[in-house]
């Protein structure tokens, strides 16, 4: 049970109801996280609208970060939630439990994912630092790279977020 209440479908706002019914049509469903953030419906509301700015263009590797960086945060709301959403894309289990050592994807989601551990563990500068960079810039553009840090950035929030509030896993 998560330390601050959840705001269900009965006692929200008008607002809140029109992003809750959003994340059904997306997620199919709307978990704990979104009933607690819509203590503040403004934060819900930006970050559902980040959510989306962020995961439109390849949302399939965007996911596949988010699970990387929330296994590497031992996030199992943030990991279950995602790997969900990658088996609902048609990505095997085994692909998804390979995210820890990258070893069945692609040079370019390699990139992506190294990158992910770079910044998740905080290791921005120095010799790996500017190999993973180098190597992510072969693969990506500008855009895309901001994107994908952006989605890193994102994930260890939520991920910081969610346990900090004790907000069970639910996937």
């Amino acid at each position: 049970m998560p330390r601050v209440s959840t705001v269900e479908k009965e006692n929200a706002p008008e607002d809140v109801l029109r992003v809750y019914k959003q994340m059904e049509s997306y997620f199919g469903r709307v978990s704990a996280l979104p009933k607690v953030m819509a203590h503040n419906p403004a934060f819900l509301k930006s970050l559902f609208e980040l959510y989306g700015s962020i995961h439109s263009e390849n949302d399939e590797l965007m996911q596949k970060i988010a699970v990387k960086v929330s296994k590497i945060n031992s996030c199992k709301f943030c990991e279950g939630a995602h790997s969900y959403l990658l088996r609902k894309m048609g990505v095997s289990d085994e692909k998804i439990r390979s995210l820890e050592d990258d070893s069945q994807h692609s040079e370019k989601e390699r990139a992506a994912l190294r990158w992910a551990e770079v910044v998740t563990n905080k290791e921005y500068f120095g010799p790996d630092a500017d190999r993973s960079f180098e190597e992510l810039k072969k693969q990506f553009d500008e855009k895309e790279i901001v994107n994908i840090t952006a989605v890193i950035g994102m994930y260890n929030f939520l991920n910081r977020f969610v346990d900090s509030l004790g907000i069970d896993p639910e996937f």
